[in-house]
C-alpha cells in the first residue's frame, strides 16, 4: 500500500483545529455525564484537546487509502490511536510528573496509558470519523479555503495555539512571566474557555435531568412499557416471519431440486428411446440393404439363366436388327 495524502497541509490544519476542538467538548460532557461535574478538560487553556486532533490527522493521513476495508480500517484505528495515546501520557508524565488520565483500574490496561475498552471505543469512533463524519467537514473546509483569504482563520489559530501552549507549559511548571500581553491573552483564552465548557456542562445536566423527569412521568412511563411490549411483539413476529420464511425457501429449493432430478431422468429415458430407435433404423436399414442386393443377385442369376437358355435363338433373332444388342446390353 502506497502512502498517499490525500489533504493539503492547510486543510490539515484545520481538520486539525476541528477534531480537537470535538475531542475537547466530548471529554467535557463525558465527565458531566459520568461524574455529573463540570470540568475544563485538556492541557491547554483554550478548548482543545490537541491529542485528538493529531489523532485523528494521523488516522486521515494514513488509513484514507484503505477506507474501503472496515476490518483493515478498524485494526490500524485501534493499533495508530493506541500508540498515540499510550506515547502522549508517557510524555505527560515524564515532562510534568503528572498523568492528565489514568486506566489503571480498567481491564487490560498498559501501565495505564492505555486499556482495551477505550483501545476499542477509539477505533470504532475512527470508521465512524472517517466514514460518516469527516466527508461533510472537509468539504465545508475546501468551500472555505477557496477564498482568497480562506488561509488566514488557520494562521490566527496556529499563532494562538502556540501561544496556548507557552502559557499552558509555564502554568503547568509552576513558572510566570509578567507579560501583560500573554496575561490578557490567557485571561480572554480561559473565558471563552470556560465559558463554552460550562455551556456544555449545563446543557449536558440539564438534558439528563429533562430525560430522567420525563420518563419518571406516569403516561410516560406507561407509554414506554407499552413501547417495550410492542417492540417483544414484534421481535417475536420477525422471528417467527424468519422462521415461516426460512421454512418456505428450504421448500422451495427442495421443489427445485425434485423437478430437477425428473427432468434430468425425463432426459436420460428420451436420450435411450432416441438411441433405441436410432438403432433400430440401423439394423431395418442394414436389412434391407441386404434384401436389395440378395433381390439384385436372383435377378443377375435369373438373366444368365436365362441367356443360357435362349442364347442360340435370342443371337439369330438380333442378327436381325444390327446394333440391338449393344443398345439393351443383352451381351452376356
Amino acid at each position: 500500500m502506497s502512502l498517499t495524502i490525500s489533504y493539503t497541509p492547510l486543510e490539515l490544519v484545520y481538520l486539525f483545529f476541528i477534531y480537537a476542538f470535538i475531542g475537547w467538548a466530548i471529554e467535557v460532557a463525558y465527565a458531566a455525564i459520568k461524574h455529573g461535574i463540570y470540568s475544563n478538560r485538556g492541557f491547554l487553556i483554550g478548548p482543545l484537546c490537541p491529542i485528538y486532533g493529531f489523532g485523528v490527522v494521523i488516522i486521515l493521513i494514513i488509513l484514507t487509502p484503505i477506507k474501503s476495508n472496515l476490518f483493515l480500517l478498524f485494526i490500524g484505528s485501534v493499533i495508530l490511536t493506541s500508540t498515540l495515546e499510550y506515547l502522549t501520557g508517557w510524555f505527560l508524565e515524564k515532562k510534568y510528573n503528572e498523568r492528565w488520565w489514568d486506566y489503571s483500574n480498567d481491564k487490560f490496561n498498559l501501565n495505564g496509558y492505555i486499556c482495551l475498552e477505550f483501545s476499542i471505543i477509539w477505533g470504532l469512533a475512527c470508521l465512524l470519523v472517517i466514514r460518516v463524519v469527516n466527508p461533510p467537514i472537509i468539504f465545508m473546509v475546501r468551500k472555505l479555503l477557496n477564498f482568497k483569504f480562506g488561509f488566514i482563520p488557520a494562521l490566527v489559530l496556529l499563532v494562538i495555539l502556540v501561544i496556548d501552549v507557552i502559557i499552558s507549559d509555564k502554568r503547568v511548571r509552576t513558572f510566570t512571566k509578567n507579560i501583560r500581553t500573554v496575561e490578557l491573552m490567557d485571561e480572554a483564552i480561559r473565558k471563552v474557555s470556560d465559558t463554552i465548557s460550562y455551556d456544555i456542562y449545563k446543557n449536558t445536566i440539564e438534558s439528563i435531568d429533562k430525560y430522567e423527569e420525563f420518563t419518571e412521568q406516569e403516561d410516560v412511563a406507561k407509554i414506554i412499557k407499552e413501547l417495550e411490549e410492542a417492540r417483544e411483539d414484534l421481535t417475536k413476529r420477525h422471528a417467527e416471519f424468519e422462521a415461516e420464511l426460512q421454512e418456505l425457501t428450504d421448500e422451495f429449493y427442495e421443489r427445485r431440486e425434485k423437478r430437477l432430478s425428473d427432468r434430468n431422468e425425463h432426459l436420460d429415458d428420451i436420450e435411450k428411446e432416441i438411441a433405441s430407435r436410432i438403432l433400430e433404423f440401423e439394423e431395418e436399414r442394414k436389412k434391407h440393404r441386404e434384401d436389395v442386393i440378395t433381390e439384385i443377385k436372383y435377378r443377375q442369376k435369373q438373366r444368365e439363366q436365362f441367356w443360357n437358355e435362349n442364347e442360340k435363338s435370342m443371337k439369330n433373332y438380333m442378327s436381325k436388327f444390327p446394333g440391338i444388342e449393344d443398345r439393351h446390353n443383352l451381351k452376356k
